[in-house]
């Protein structure tokens, strides 16, 4: 049997100038990384590799 998770974290260092977008379905999610370069603008995606910590929690 596969584990419902109820929260996904997502740890990012503190200066970095994006900030993470997540999708999420019943069967899987995806996660995105977006600049914020100018908050008059929507941002643009983040085309370079992150690196970033995963959390999948269950209550």
């Amino acid at each position: 049997l596969r584990k419902a998770y109820q929260l996904l974290r997502i740890e990012i260092p503190e200066d970095v100038d994006f900030y993470p977008e997540i999708s999420a379905g019943r069967q899987r999610f995806s996660v995105r990384f977006v600049s914020i370069h100018d908050m008059e603008e929507r941002g643009k995606q983040v085309i370079e590799d992150i690196n970033f910590k995963l959390t999948l929690c269950s209550f």
